[in-house]
């Protein structure tokens, strides 16, 4: 449970109007089938769907009130009218956030890839010793991250926040309502790339994770590389580099051993690194420990069993950092089959990443590749001499050909932007 609000209280803070009686409210939502008793529904319109045509259903779930920009006809309860319902829920979250969170410690996770492993290892980490609470999912926009700060107790010592962007504006305009006391950026790279027009320009933005940190956490390279044009705290600590991890790691057919503990992507061995050094700095002994049997969420290195074939389901999404990372954490075999899908907002910059990208799968001995998505021919152009690669520009027409290439395989790893939806190979499987 969040802290308890009044509905008067509510609506003085963001500037509303009540309409009907004062109720306390302790949760809050922007989707009417998470509603629950004592809930608050924010009626939000959104590209596909409008809140609005859902506040009926949010008060036959039993929502205490609505915030709303109209009154749906013939729907009767409690309301909050407001000019603009996304800005509501802003100025609600700063506010919860000022006077109910005072003695909440907030770490917010930036950066280009990562963010969703580090905070799930962090918040790990910090639960053994503190009460903690997280970001759920991928609530790291305008709506999920007001959301996680409202339905945050008041009683918690930390609160793990994640915090994306892929328009320039939106770190910084995340971070003035958390407030957040630390920073960590996981890393630099062109993910979203297509709206920003540089790797400067990204690491500009997701910088102001420190924007209000007294502490920040970030890679000694992302340091020397785009130190100029970051906002750096008046402390800032970086982990271990992963190269020097790697030397004292034992290397699997999937992933790395390292001090003892099993992570099956290198990159959750770099999050795992970050996370100690933030874990040890906020006082928690041997950090590490704790992340034995970490698993993280569904699509992220998942490994499913079809009959006899082990499939490495990493197909939540694809850039070039996490791409380059898939590619280290897999040992080159026979026995392996690739399935890649597009990485997409890269604009004028896909061809460039998706034929550099090629070339790092052969450097480091890959050889057996099925690519679909439209830009995953400048992949297919850049290598198609020297593997076994088949290209399809739909995931349907491609579908008879991984059949037939997994004959005598043990192994699948998908891996593609969220748009692509690879898993969906498992359905055919």
């Amino acid at each position: 449970m969040s802290g308890k609000l009044t509905l008067r209280e509510i609506a003085e803070a963001i500037g509303g109007k009540l309409l009907g009686r004062d109720e306390e409210v302790s949760h809050f939502t922007q989707d009417s089938r998470e509603v629950r008793n004592r809930s608050l529904f924010f009626a939000i319109q959104g590209e596909r769907f409008d809140g609005h045509d859902f506040v009926r259903d949010a008060m036959d779930r039993g929502a205490s009130a609505a915030v709303v920009e109209r009154i749906p006809e013939g729907v009767q309860g409690n309301f909050i009218l407001v000019e603009d319902t996304v800005s509501a829920l802003a100025g609600l979250a700063a506010y919860y956030r000022k006077n109910h969170l005072k003695e909440t410690g907030i770490i917010a996770i930036g950066g280009a890839a990562g963010k969703t492993t580090t905070k799930e290892m962090l918040h790990r980490v910090l639960s053994s010793q503190y009460r903690t609470h997280r970001s759920p999912k991928s609530y790291n926009n305008h709506i999920g991250v007001p959301l996680t700060l409202l339905n945050t107790p008041p009683d918690v010592r930390y609160l793990v926040l994640e915090v994306g962007t892929n328009h320039p504006g939106e770190i910084e305009a995340l971070v003035n309502i958390a407030r957040n006391d630390y920073g960590i950026l996981t890393n630099i790279g062109p993910e979203h790339i297509e709206f920003f027009g540089s790797e400067e320009a990204i690491a500009r933005e997701e910088s102001h994770v420190f924007l209000h940190a007294d502490v920040g956490f970030a890679r000694r390279e992302d340091i020397e590389k785009f130190g100029g044009s970051m906002i750096l705290p008046s402390v800032l600590l970086h982990p271990p580099s992963l190269e020097e991890a790697l030397k004292e790691a034992q290397r699997r057919e999937v992933g790395v051993v390292f001090r003892g503990i099993y992570f099956p992507n290198v990159a959750w061995l770099e999050n795992a690194l970050m996370v100690e050094t933030a874990g040890k700095y906020l006082g928690v002994e041997n950090p590490m420990e704790h992340l034995r049997e970490f698993k993280s969420e569904s699509m992220r290195m998942e490994i499913v069993r079809v009959g006899n074939l082990e499939v490495i389901n990493d197909a939540y999404n694809s850039n070039p950092l996490s791409l380059r990372a898939l590619f280290m954490s897999i040992r080159p075999s026979d026995d392996n089959l690739f399935v890649l899908g597009d990485m997409l907002e890269l604009g004028d910059f896909s061809e460039y990443y998706h034929r550099q990208m090629a070339r790092e799968m052969v450097s480091m001995g890959h050889r057996e590749v099925i690519l679909i998505g439209k830009h995953m021919r400048h992949f297919y152009d850049e290598i198609r001499d020297e593997v076994r690669g088949d290209y399809f520009e739909e995931l349907e027409e491609a579908i008879e050909r991984i059949k037939e290439r997994l004959r005598g395989k043990k192994r699948l790893i998908l891996k593609g932007s969220r748009g692509i939806a690879l898993e969906r190979i498992l359905h055919y499987l």
